[in-house]
């Protein structure tokens, strides 16, 4: 008995639906498509953490801070740790791109610059999933459920913590400046942490207000001038002070800040000021991750989370649509020039 043939029209379109099938299901797994794509960007620029290495990580983690550092050395450092709603996914960042190349899973310091919920809110987090050696504790301490709560923690398991910078000084690429005032504000009294490597230079500034960005300039001067500032609060109007921006003189300036949060952060006002100070803004709402790496065979190279593409951001999905939309005109192009010839 003879195998029925496919009817030649069927020939053309059944390959098209198979790749429509194909790629529709991909779609199911874009996030994992994007990890991916980040993979073969690190791997494609021969970024791969190792000694004699210095990688900034600014976390997009909404409405907070959240950074990790690998240090030359081959420690971590994290300074602040997301606000609650974003510690899941400033964990998974870290277990994913921080310490997933390193020979242990030990977070080596913990600095949190001050007791807002929205730089604390994911110590606990922290605490509970990494080895954390030494933890520095904001100079201010706070009444809220999140500080209890974390400080309970690190009592009862013997975490270890102080708030004197010194031994975080010992690392040589890293200083901490304060100022010997006492402050009852939290966002007053956070440090400055700067850290640089072979010739690149960072400076994090916590939530400082233009008052103590002032103060800051009268105590240190031109200390502070580095390449890449965190600026402070979010880009807060009450911060990021012109004197402040041209003693600091930064090439980059990065914003960590929540998608339409509802502070309206950035300020506009901060923007300007920023812009007048010719850095370039990077801001984590609109580019997700940013990282900076610095090797000790060229001054620093810069990567993001999100990928854009004439002006739209990249994500695997809507690469899959689009090929989708074109498989789709494709069948039923096929199908109607078929059709046409039969009718002919």
């Amino acid at each position: 008995m003879k195998k029925a043939k496919t009817p030649s029209k069927f020939k053309t379109i059944i390959p098209l639906i198979v790749m429509l099938v194909i790629v529709s299901v991909l779609c199911i797994f874009c996030n994992f498509f994007d990890d991916r794509a980040y993979s073969f960007l690190l791997n494609d620029f021969n970024l791969v953490f190792t000694n004699n290495q210095l990688a900034v990580h600014f976390v997009d983690v909404g409405q907070g801070d959240g950074i990790a550092v690998n240090l030359p050395n081959g420690k971590t450092l994290l300074i602040d740790s997301a606000p609650p709603s974003g510690s899941s996914a400033f964990k998974n960042y870290i277990k994913d791109k921080v310490i997933s190349s390193r020979t242990n899973n030990d977070i080596d310091y913990l600095l949190l610059t001050h007791a807002d919920e929205d730089h604390i809110g994911g110590a606990l987090t922290i605490l509970k999933n990494f080895d954390v050696g030494l933890v520095f504790l904001p100079t201010i301490e706070s009444n809220t459920i999140v500080y209890n709560n974390m400080m309970n923690y690190i009592k009862a398991n013997n975490i270890a913590y102080t708030y004197d910078y010194s031994k975080l000084e010992q690392e040589d690429v890293v200083d901490v400046y304060t100022l010997d005032e006492e402050f009852k504000n939290t966002n007053d009294a956070c440090p400055l942490v700067k850290i640089e490597y072979n010739g690149s230079s960072f400076l994090f500034t916590g939530d400082i207000p233009s008052k103590v960005e002032q103060m800051f300039v009268d105590c240190y001067g031109n200390e502070l001038d580095v390449d890449i500032l965190k600026v402070a609060h979010h880009g807060s109007k009450n911060s990021s002070c012109d004197e402040f921006l041209d003693m600091v003189s930064p090439e980059y300036a990065v914003i960590s800040c929540g998608v339409n949060n509802k502070y309206k952060h950035p300020d506009q006002e901060a923007l300007d000021r920023i812009d007048n100070a010719e850095a370039t803004i990077l801001r984590t709402d609109k580019m997700g991750n940013i990282m900076f790496v610095v090797g000790n065979k060229y001054g620093f190279k810069l990567l993001t989370g999100k990928y854009s593409t004439f002006g739209f951001e990249f994500k695997f999905l809507y690469l899959a649509v689009c090929v989708d939309v074109i498989l789709i005109v494709s069948i039923v192009a096929v199908a109607l020039h078929k059709q046409k010839g039969k009718n002919a």
